[in-house]
């Protein structure tokens, strides 16, 4: 008998079609021997077919099902024989790594889950072949190995769980964002540091360490400078970003018959036309713009502009595409007589050259570096500190350009601004929460409960009605409030403030309107007119 244990996952090549359809990069489970598992790879070729759920959210799936296997064999049952008692000796056997606290019962729950989603699918993804046999019965349904009940998500959908799965709450836990220092530490383990990268290298080993840390580093800066996802950063392609910089003018005047992404990527190879390309973009620059919007698919399946950093695109330049990723290509066709198919992907990967990195493996490097600094942080903080760092540019603009004075429409303004850089369609909790700690910077409050106080003081003082002698004042009474006989001092300004000879006057009620009285016609016939006889 075969071990699960022996199973490895692997991905699909940039080739692999299922059924007409590309579909690179999904994960399937293989034997050592190199034989394919089957049943796996047909379920997660049909995720991909009805859109289940993300490619990128298939490995953490496949190792569920690789564990399963494994408890299956250690019972010395086939893979094709599950049940309800099973999935109940399945969870308790998964106890000891909860009461360890290497996992949580919401982890359990979830890879009983993805176990319960794959039985339920099989006869689905194998009808093209040798259909499975169905094992799981519809919710109410009996006389099937795993039985199932319904359930309603928050937006009313119905959908099928195990009979015997427990609902948890999810724990969200918000890690504190990196700072500045913290995000500069991340960038300068990644990046080679002092070592500049050898074009002439002989020795390929050398030259791909230091390629491979300049790509891991810009890709850090692209999730830092532009917010992106780590999704949206391994998609990241020449084409898009030729496309903006054509947008611009940055690419006019090139008469060479090839398209932006082909002119872009072959600059590579003429020196004269990276320096005009780079002097249009540091005269964009001067010209007081700050970013460059680059279109692109953003989650959910929605075409967005997103603002990029200028020296973020010239590094995607530089380092990027004219460097990191023109030598990985020259790499690849130092044979000729082995066919290559183009790519178009600013970021590779290293092990299969011609195919994007996995967004997983990502993921998974700035966790370590992460790691390796003590930092409690990961891919998704950076966009955090992203949200944090923008949040501030926009309030900081749209208030100056509101005279200085804070009311809602500023706050508008920056949601609704942030929400697009970051790709959403309308302001989140998330969103709000970026926002609200851009106003406590900007005022100094630590909390909300302080902000209608700190406003009436900066709308006081932008009110541009006391002298420079009384705003002296005024920062020293702060001063003194704030210091060790600051309860004293405070006192002494309540008894002030409380003392009648020291009241602002009161504005002037407007005087009352005479009181209307009803006209009176001049001749009523209910009354006689009478006539003098003068």
């Amino acid at each position: 008998m075969t071990f699960a244990g022996e199973l490895e996952l692997d991905f699909t090549g940039p080739d692999f079609r299922w059924h007409g359809e590309e579909m690179a990069g999904v994960p399937m489970l293989v034997w050592v021997d190199g034989r394919v598992f089957e049943p796996t790879l047909c379920y997660f070729c049909y995720s991909c077919e009805i859109d289940r759920v993300a490619v990128s959210s298939m490995a953490s799936e496949a190792y569920s099902l690789r564990e399963w296997f494994s408890f299956l064999v250690s019972r010395g049952i086939s893979w094709d024989c599950p049940s309800d008692r099973l999935l109940s000796d399945f969870r308790q056997n998964q106890q000891p790594l909860v009461k360890a606290r290497h996992i949580s019962s919401n982890q359990v729950e979830k890879k009983i889950q993805r176990i319960y989603e794959f039985y339920r699918l099989l006869p689905s993804a194998t009808r093209y072949f040798a259909p499975f046999a169905r094992v799981v019965g519809d919710p109410g349904q009996s006389g099937f190995p795993l039985t199932s009940k319904m359930r309603i998500d928050r937006k009313g959908r119905i959908y099928h769980v195990w009979l015997r799965a427990k609902r948890h709450r999810k724990r969200r836990v918000r890690r504190p964002i990196p700072d500045a220092k913290e995000v500069k530490a991340v960038e300068n383990l990644l990046r080679s540091g002092e070592e500049e990268i050898n074009l002439t290298e002989e020795r390929w080993d050398r030259r791909r360490s230091l390629l491979k840390r300049e790509r891991d580093w810009l890709m850090v800066r692209c999730i830092v400078g532009a917010g992106l996802r780590i999704s949206e950063v391994t998609n990241l392609s020449v084409a898009m970003i030729a496309a903006a910089l054509r947008a611009e003018g940055i690419l006019r005047d090139f008469s060479t018959g090839l398209n932006d992404a082909e002119l872009l990527a072959d600059a590579a190879y003429d020196t004269a036309a990276q320096d005009l390309i780079l002097a249009r973009l540091e005269s964009f620059r001067a010209s007081g713009r700050q970013y460059l919007d680059v279109t692109m698919v953003r989650k959910p399946e929605k075409t967005c502009s997103v603002p990029f950093e200028v020296e973020l695109v010239r590094q995607l330049l530089v380092v990027g595409i004219w460097s990191v990723r023109k030598a990985q290509l020259d790499k690849l066709t130092e044979h000729p007589e082995d066919p290559v198919e183009e790519t178009d992907y600013v970021f590779l990967s290293f092990k299969a050259i011609n195919s994007p990195l996995n967004s997983g493996s990502l993921g998974d490097l700035i966790k370590k570096a992460f790691n390796a600094l003590g930092i409690r942080a990961s891919a998704h903080r950076l966009r955090a500190y992203y949200a944090t760092t923008l949040a501030l540019k926009l309030w900081s603009e749209f208030i100056a350009l509101n005279g200085f004075h804070f009311d809602q429409v500023v706050v508008n303004m920056t949601l609704d601004r942030l929400a697009d850089a970051l790709g959403h369609e309308q302001p989140t909790t998330s969103i709000r929460y970026y926002v609200d700690m851009a106003i406590e910077r900007h005022f100094g409050g630590r909390n909300r409960a302080r902000r209608p106080f700190l406003s009436k003081i900066w709308r006081s003082i932008m009110a541009d009605t006391l002298s420079k002698e009384n705003l002296k004042l005024v920062a020293d009474a702060i001063d003194r409030l704030k210091g060790p006989t600051g309860e004293d001092f405070a006192a002494h300004l309540r008894y002030l403030c409380d003392d009648p000879d020291f009241q602002p006057p009161e504005p002037e009620k407007a005087s009352a309107r005479p009181k209307r009285t009803k006209p009176r016609l001049a001749f009523s016939s209910d009354r006689e007119v009478q006539v003098s006889d003068e």
